[in-house]
């Protein structure tokens, strides 16, 4: 078997690309808030996962526009800890002004999911406060891996949550973040429909 070659990464292009899952994510959420029926839990799942791949994505892309970095993995909470204090500060101040927003939107639903196996029945019924992005980063760090198998459980069991409101808030200050670094930079990949 051959060598790996390296890859390049067009984190502008990434960045349109992440827009696409966002999108999707948002609508399968608010799609699995209006569904009234006992099925209404299948449009959760697919939800998170558009919405974390999205952010992830968003997140390289601002790792590399910071710090001139490509960033490895998939947990949001240890990506998010790779950028410069001086962007933390200023994702941390607009993702309190959307979370503030988001308080009135009714449409973009908060949900947990507890499996039990036997007799771990333990608490799961404490309530996240996501004021703070570690807080938020540090319970949606695993989202896309753990959503995407929440089929699969051992014996523990296990709980996990994804507040759509709070990670829209957080997607956005990314967003806008960005938008500031991009302003210094050429575009770099063109598309067009054929």
């Amino acid at each position: 078997m051959g060598k790996k070659k390296k890859k390049e990464t067009n984190y502008q292009f990434a960045i349109e690309i992440a827009e696409g899952f966002y999108q999707t994510g948002l609508s399968v959420a608010k799609h699995s808030h209006e569904v009234k029926n006992d099925h209404g839990y299948i449009w959760i799942p697919p939800g998170v996962v558009n919405f974390s791949f999205a952010t992830e994505i968003l997140l390289k892309a601002t790792i590399f526009y910071d710090l001139r970095q490509n960033p490895w993995g998939h947990k949001l909470y240890d990506l998010y800890q790779t950028l410069s204090e001086q962007t933390k500060q200023n994702i941390e101040t607009s993702y309190k002004l959307y979370k503030k927003e988001n308080i009135k939107v009714d449409s973009l639903p908060a949900y947990k999911i507890a499996i039990s196996v036997g007799d771990n029945n333990t608490d799961r019924s404490k309530e996240s406060n996501f004021n703070e992005i570690k807080n938020l980063l540090e319970i949606h760090s695993d989202s896309f891996e753990n959503w995407r198998y929440v089929y699969e459980f051992g014996e523990e069991g296990y709980c996990y949550e994804f507040d759509f409101k709070a990670m829209d808030a957080f997607y956005r200050a990314l967003s806008d973040s960005l938008k500031v670094m991009l302003k210094k930079e050429k575009a770099s990949f063109e598309m067009k429909m054929v």
